[in-house]
């Protein structure tokens, strides 16, 4: 039974967080109103976010040792919601709401919004900076939101 648990990665501190918070973005997409997504949107865009999400922290955070999620040396049920969940329900939030006119306020929200999460991830102690700093996270919440994700959705339109 402590294989178990130790294979969760139950004991990280903090891991609280990142399951709270998933549960929360699960439960906004589950019933906000469907304004620009339906629900084959959001099963792509889910898969497409979350498996680009997994990839991205095996190269920076594993490989590039930018940073530390969790314990260092188990991939835990806090790494399956903090890296999986949470970025794939922002993203789905986003495209829902977000419309050409309100693109500018919806860019600066959602950069403003992760930066809340990323920053609560590192005030528990479940998000620990190696080799990354907030420029790095920055960069990208703008490439992702600004270009990313509406190149995404335009894709996801045009099929």
């Amino acid at each position: 039974m402590e294989s178990i648990t130790d294979r969760l990665d139950l004991r990280s501190d903090g891991i609280w967080y990142p399951i709270a918070v998933a549960i929360l973005l699960v439960l906004i997409v589950l019933f906000m109103r469907k304004r620009e997504m339906n629900w084959r949107y959001i099963y792509f865009t889910f898969g497409i976010v979350g498996t680009m999400t997994w990839v991205i922290d095996m190269i920076v955070g594993v490989f590039f040792h930018g940073y530390i999620l969790g314990w260092d040396h188990v991939i835990g049920l806090g790494d399956l919601f903090g890296v999986t969940l949470i970025p794939s329900f922002l993203a789905i939030i986003f495209l829902n709401y977000r419309t050409p006119s309100n693109k500018w306020l919806m860019l600066i929200l959602f950069i403003l919004l992760s930066l809340l999460i990323e920053g609560g991830a590192m005030a528990t102690g479940y998000f620990r900076q190696r080799n990354w700093n907030l420029f790095y996270s920055v960069l990208g919440y703008v490439v992702v939101f600004g270009w990313l994700l509406p190149l995404h959705k335009r894709i996801m339109n045009a099929g």
